[in-house]
């Protein structure tokens, strides 16, 4: 299978309780494991918390 373009939610946070900064480590993980080309995250948040833990996750990443 050849996935050029992916785009990914948080699963997980919100309604069901899990750590935005966990799901989000975890997804990187992931994401590093079975490179991409091109991935998007669409993060909706009317807290603000998961964008956060999301961005300051992604950010900090080395993608080497």
């Amino acid at each position: 299978m050849n996935i050029n373009h992916l785009i990914l939610t948080p699963f997980g946070c919100g309604s069901c309780g899990n750590p935005p900064q966990l799901v989000a480590e975890m997804l990187l993980k992931a994401i590093k494991a079975f490179p991409i080309p091109t991935f998007e995250i669409c993060v909706l948040d009317d807290s603000g918390s998961n964008f956060k833990a999301f961005e300051e996750c992604f950010n900090n990443a080395s993608y080497d």
